[in-house]
């Protein structure tokens, strides 16, 4: 989990950075949409027996974090640390553009009402996320410690 959390942290500071530095330039989130887009790109990828999924299929960005479902207790320990560092990378650039583009839809007096409502979406979402994830490495790992017994 620490390059995860690492990779997360690392992108999102220079992602917010970038984001400001457009917006002061340009006026408008165009910031945004580049960081959200290389974000998506960067969580998308995955590593599947030696090729790249294809980029465009950005179905909830299963396809990223799908790529830490290759880890198993015999991993390399280098493949340990990359896989979710580039899943980290990918989702740490996602932290700040979309919440900044749904401020710029919000007047002043309704920003703390959609701020929560933003967060409560996105927190709801992770935790269905994990749900998703454990429900499914626990039945992969059932199924090798039954098939161990076999």
């Amino acid at each position: 989990m620490l390059p995860y959390s690492l990779g997360s942290s690392l992108a999102s500071m220079p992602a917010a950075w970038i984001i400001g530095y457009l917006q002061r330039k340009t006026h408008d989130t165009s910031g945004q949409k580049w960081i959200i887009s290389a974000g998506l790109l960067i969580s998308s990828i995955g590593f599947g027996r030696y090729q790249l999924h294809t980029v465009l299929k950005f179905i909830p960005c299963d396809h990223g974090t799908g790529v830490l479902n290759l880890l198993n207790e015999s991993s390399p320990i280098l493949v340990q640390v990359i896989y979710p560092l580039i899943a980290g990378i990918g989702l740490g650039m996602l932290f700040h553009a979309p919440y900044q583009v749904f401020c710029k839809t919000l007047n002043p007096q309704e920003l703390a009402t959609g701020t929560s409502a933003f967060f409560l979406v996105r927190f709801t979402g992770a935790t269905i996320g994990l749900v998703r994830f454990h429900k499914s490495f626990h039945l992969t790992v059932l199924i090798k410690v039954l098939a161990s017994r076999l």
